[in-house]
């Protein structure tokens, strides 16, 4: 609960930085998607409505995201660092971010093709990642290896932490989703709109799930008493 507190906290007192780290990468890409689908209206190909975008978003997310995961250990760190460093960050990591972040879903996608449960506790277990990729300089099947021993130990409050958050924002997702689709016929451009920036909302406010995810990080390369 605590580290959950600060992480809102964390989230709270920055969000404006964040925001100002995601969405000019995202607003663009998102703006670029409707048009194109908006081009293809007459044609109803899954690929060209859902994958293509998807995959789009999927390749900018790199970016922003290690620019977020190096701005929260710069604040931990007491450090001060510009926008475009940040950047530039993520740029730099794009290719190994990437390579890591398919290995993991490929993993968690298997377990979860298993029996679920191991697909959770995967999850779980490759959380700190993207810390150890970044922060360490590790190689992505390293980062991978070194999230898997950093968090035993952790699994519980890793996977209670999670719980809480995605279910907080998936929930108010839905809610809204479906409050949108009572309001607006869905071809209109209002509900396009608000559904566009629903999906950016979003993807701020999930950073709530990283900071917490670095919260745990952190207690974990705390020495433990013998």
């Amino acid at each position: 609960k605590e580290q959950l507190t600060e992480s809102w906290s964390f989230f709270r007192e920055h969000v404006i930085a964040i925001t100002l780290l995601i969405l000019p990468i995202t607003v663009p890409i998102q703006i670029l998607v409707v048009i194109f689908q908006n081009s293809i209206a007459n044609d109803g190909s899954f690929f060209n409505q859902f994958i293509l975008p998807w995959l789009i978003d999927y390749l900018a997310m790199p970016i922003y995201s290690v620019a977020v995961v190096f701005y929260i250990a710069a604040i931990h760190a007491g450090e001060k660092v510009d926008t475009q460093t940040l950047w530039k960050l993520g740029i730099k990591f794009w290719l190994p971010y990437l390579i890591m972040s398919i290995l993991c879903s490929l993993s968690v996608i298997i377990g979860l093709i298993l029996l679920i449960l191991p697909g959770i506790i995967f999850s779980a277990r490759l959380s700190f990642a993207e810390f150890d990729l970044l922060l360490s300089q590790s190689k992505p099947i390293e980062s991978m290896k070194n999230s898997w021993s950093s968090t035993k130990g952790y699994v519980g409050v890793l996977l209670g932490g999670f719980i809480v958050i995605t279910g907080i924002l998936m929930g108010s997702w839905i809610m809204i989703t479906k409050l949108m689709a009572f309001l607006f016929v869905d071809s209109s451009i209002t509900y396009k709109v608000v559904g566009t920036t629903l999906d950016l909302a979003y993807g701020v406010l999930s950073v709530v799930l990283t900071i917490f995810l670095f919260q745990i990080y952190r207690l974990s390369r705390v020495p433990q008493p013998a």
